[in-house]
């Protein structure tokens, strides 16, 4: 009997079944310090819309303190400078109006947790921010911004402030969208309990019933992960541009991750490391990027793409002293991914339409040749019905060998799935991943097999009728058969037995099985072990009763040519057994058809028209 293996995660499947994922956002990072004049600004934007998005996402566009850094506030009533109006609310109306007029919307990131010391919002709201952080310094984070000299924190661990800076913040980001904005990326998500976010989410919604509501989350613990379960985010954000591609902590936190929200990955953080300068001076940088591209639309609900990207830019971005030229260096790099880009913002579209967006399995151990997991269609893998397997090759030059079967897919996998299709690519599913390779195979879960009802076997044979072929001691067997032998679908079923026969005739014996639903049965050909022990081994790929038994028989054909071979060393006549050989073939081909009857009569053609010792080597040949 073939068992799906339980799944670790408790709730209500049929609930789970329910589970409908939203397409996904696609979003172009514009940092405004890089683009130059006005002029400049609708280019931009049209290369976004050619490469698939459907968002564009800028820093925020609030007047900064005197140090012009865009992440610490000053004024979040005033625009910044560089868009030459005084109200933000304006500025921001004007530029959503731009990107509208491409068919992008527009999300702003927001920080709520700080601001300028000497600014505007500090200074009329002295009594909610102090010169500490709440919480206190964390540990050194390459995901997280330091403390910085000239900011105040907002006090959000004292319950009665909390109220008053969500309030503040609440009333400010639904002008904001009033304005135009389409929605919002917020840094630092822990500051703000899931009550409090909930209750603004719900406002905003009210505003704007489309808004994206997205939380910066890489770098958070994953307990601060999972208290933003109740925060009502439309999406979060993968730490997939720290990853090595090899360690297991990744999809625990996709894991963790997608009970939270829809996931969005970013194959380069905006404002973070630049992928170019952590590739190797003898490894190809467009085939990394390509891969960085593809393992994010493999991973994710939706994608971001920060501003430089498509041309491999190697400048990192900087919140106070980017310059156009930052992006125009990048033009020259001999890198263009624009359409690698709309490839894979169409990719990110097609998982989206299947429903990929539930639970996530790891097919392979950590740091093996190669990483594989799969995603399902459902919460649960109880309640899916296909996945998306994901096998990456990290190695930029070396091709690595698949370590997993895909038909079915490994029993870690938690059910039975099978089927399998390239979801993007063409050729062989099971060659080996070439290099920096990334590749995509949809599988569909199995039906189980259809347990009929028990029919009337035939009488016994007699005993005068019965083989004289004897086959014994099979396994697996379980109390002597009175119970199933059970197995996981994809697990490897090893079945032997003794088969012998008296005297020295030659034997041969296959191992047939068939799912208890199904007609015909399937073939493995038994090898002989030692002490008359064979063996064979079939792998059922669905959940359900299935059978197994083996058939034996005498191979005359076999026995005539060991004693062929025994008789040329020895010196003796052969005439007689050649002939005995043409006989024996002339009868096969009598029963058969098709093409076997058709290469017989061609073996027998041969036979009448060659010398005696042609004759011999025809009859011993491997092929015959």
């Amino acid at each position: 009997m073939m068992c799906a293996p339980h799944s670790c995660i408790e709730g209500n499947v049929e609930a789970f079944a329910q589970h409908k994922p939203q397409l996904s956002p696609k979003i172009y990072y514009l940092h405004p310090l890089m683009i130059g004049p006005p002029c400049r600004g609708s280019i931009h934007l049209e290369r976004c819309r050619r490469m698939g998005f459907d968002h564009i996402a800028t820093p925020p566009l609030f007047a900064p303190g005197p140090a012009g850094d865009v992440f610490l506030p000053g004024d979040i009533e005033a625009a910044h400078p560089i868009l030459n109006a005084k109200s933000a609310d304006h500025a921001i109306g004007r530029v959503a109006e731009v990107c509208g007029s491409h068919g992008l919307g527009l999300i702003l990131d927001v920080v709520l947790d700080r601001a300028h010391a000497d600014g505007a919002l500090a200074k009329s709201h002295p009594g909610l921010f102090s010169v500490a952080r709440a919480g206190g310094e964390r540990l050194p984070d390459p995901r997280f911004a330091r403390l910085q000299p000239d900011a105040v924190y907002a006090r959000f661990d004292e319950p009665n402030i909390a109220e008053q800076l969500a309030a503040l913040w609440t009333d400010r980001l639904r002008r904001l969208l009033n304005a135009g904005a389409a929605g919002f990326r917020f840094h630092n998500p822990q500051c703000l309990s899931s009550r409090l976010w909930r209750a603004m989410n719900g406002e905003l919604r009210s505003t704007l019933p489309s808004v994206l509501s997205l939380a910066w989350t890489p770098g958070l613990s994953w307990s601060q992960m999972e208290a933003l379960a109740a925060a009502d985010f439309a999406g979060v954000f993968s730490s997939l541009a720290w990853w090595d591609l090899r360690a297991s902590w990744f999809v625990e936190e996709l894991e963790i991750l997608r009970r939270v929200a829809p996931i969005i990955a970013c194959p380069e953080s905006p404002f973070g490391p630049r992928l170019a300068n952590r590739i190797g001076p003898t490894q190809d940088v467009s085939t990394a990027y390509r891969r960085a591209l593809s393992v994010a639309a493999a991973t994710g609900n939706g994608l971001l793409v920060p501003m430089g990207f498509e041309f491999a830019a190697r400048q990192q971005m900087d919140t106070r002293r980017s310059t156009p030229g930052d992006f125009d260096c990048a033009l020259d790099s001999g890198v263009d991914l624009r359409d690698d880009i709309g490839a894979a913002s169409s990719l990110v579209d097609r998982i989206a339409a299947l429903g990929i967006a539930g639970e996530t399995r790891t097919l392979t151990t950590p740091g093996g040749p190669a990483t594989t997991f799969i995603r399902f269609d459902a919460p649960d893998v109880r309640a899916a019905s296909a996945g998306v397997v994901v096998l990456i090759n990290p190695d930029l030059t070396q091709p690595q060998a698949l370590e997993v079967e895909l038909d079915p897919v490994p029993p870690v996998a938690g059910g039975a799935f099978g089927d399998p299709r390239f979801l993007d690519g063409s050729g062989e599913l099971d060659a080996p991943l070439a290099p920096a390779e990334v590749r995509l195979v949809h599988v569909k879960r199995a039906c189980p097999v259809t347990q009929r009802s028990q029919r009337r076997r035939e009488a016994l044979k007699t005993a005068s009728e019965a083989s004289r072929i004897v086959i014994d001691a099979m396994a697996p067997v379980v109390d002597g058969g009175r119970f199933a032998a059970k197995r996981l679908v994809g697990e490897r079923i090893f079945v032997a037995a003794d088969i012998f026969t008296d005297g020295h005739g030659a034997i041969a014996a296959d191992l047939i099985w068939r799912a208890a639903d199904e007609r015909d049965w399937r073939r493995v050909s038994m090898q002989l072990d030692v002490n008359d022990r064979w063996h064979a081994a079939f792998v059922p790929g669905r959940v359900g009763r299935h059978y197994f038994t083996i058939e034996a028989w005498s191979d005359d054909f076999a026995a005539l040519r060991r004693d062929i071979e025994i008789k040329q060393r020895a010196g003796v006549d052969l005439e007689i057994e050649i002939e005995e050989g043409r006989i024996l073939i002339e009868q096969a081909a009598t029963d058969a058809d098709g093409p076997v009857k058709i290469v017989l009569s061609v073996i027998l053609g041969r036979l009448a028209s060659t010398s005696r010792e042609q004759a011999l080597d025809i009859v011993l040949a491997a092929a015959t």
